[in-house]
């Protein structure tokens, strides 16, 4: 699902769908999160802050849990890239938004750094 590099070089595999393991993520400052789609990879390298999360349907009649959207967000001193990928289709779209704060739980440290780039790679690397 996800791969993070660490500032030292190390690296964390995230899980699925049912549990990233977002939470389980070892504190120590992120270098690069590459996510991994079905014919791509979302590089986000260089923010302040990373986050994730996995919005969910839950359908009543038929009992069950289904995972609609990921939400990566990238914190840049006050602005946060916000993207969202569509599970179905593929489909990626990002907007800017405003932020001072942090105000929602999950957030990891990121190692900063001069410029901040997001990349999307035609390959599964």
């Amino acid at each position: 699902m996800y791969k993070i590099i660490f500032e030292d070089n190390t690296e964390f595999e995230g899980g699925n769908l049912e549990n990233s393991l977002w939470n389980e993520i070892p504190n120590k400052p992120i270098k690069e999160l590459k996510y991994y789609l079905e014919n791509k990879t979302l590089r986000l390298i260089e923010y302040d802050f990373y986050n994730h999360e996995i919005e969910k349907i839950v359908l009543m009649n038929d009992k069950k849990i289904i995972c609609n959207s990921i939400i990566l967000s990238a914190k840049k001193g006050n602005n946060v890239l916000r993207i969202i990928i569509d599970i179905k289709t593929q489909l990626v779209g990002t907007k800017w938004v405003k932020s001072n704060k942090l105000n929602i739980s999950g957030w990891k440290l990121g190692l900063g750094g001069v410029g901040n780039y997001f990349v999307i790679d035609k390959s599964r690397d």
